[in-house]
């Protein structure tokens, strides 16, 4: 007895044949040599590869620069103090004429002294009167080597009018305050 469905299965096998046949000839070389007396395929030309990066051996590096050390300051002589932190300026109840300058700063390391306010020479600006801060410096190699605070206060009697603003400088900044009238 023969099945129902033989032929319709014979096309679908030759189809399937066909289909592996037409894969198996996509014109890609095979990395098989061709049979003899076969021609040649033409192919494209294969592109060479880039040729290697040629990346410069690193340069010797740069010497590190040196740490910002602390400025040598020749022993117990009068410096500016490093910074100046706050600044207030007062008149007395008992004095009104008077002025009080009060400075906060900082010195670099342990065993400074006597920090206080040198009046600076005066400026074009009238107006702006500038003290700068200082202290001695340590009349020893310091044992604390961090930031130290230090406080100067100078009371000034005859500040002329026209001085509307004081101002005190320090080794790396300077703050300014008004004069309340």
């Amino acid at each position: 007895m023969k099945p129902r469905f033989a032929g319709a299965h014979r096309g679908v096998a030759w189809a399937l044949a066909s289909l592996l046949v037409l894969a198996a000839c996509d014109n890609k070389p095979s990395g098989l040599p061709p049979a003899p007396g076969a021609p040649i395929p033409e192919q494209s030309p294969v592109p060479a590869p880039p040729p290697p990066l040629l990346v410069p051996a690193p340069a010797a590096p740069a010497p590190a620069p040196a740490a910002a050390a602390p400025s040598t300051v020749p022993l117990g002589t009068q410096q500016a103090v490093y910074a100046v932190d706050s600044l207030v300026v007062s008149r007395p109840d008992d004095a009104p004429k008077t002025v009080v300058i009060k400075a906060n700063g900082s010195v670099r390391t342990g065993g400074w002294s006597d920090p206080k306010l040198e009046e600076m020479p005066d400026s074009d600006d009238h107006s702006v009167k500038s003290y700068r801060f200082v202290a001695t410096s340590p009349t020893a190699s310091a044992t604390i080597q961090a930031l130290q605070g230090v406080e100067a206060e100078l009371r000034v009697d005859t500040l002329p009018p026209k001085v509307k603003t004081i101002r005190v400088v320090s080794e790396t900044n300077e703050i300014s305050a008004s004069v309340e009238q």
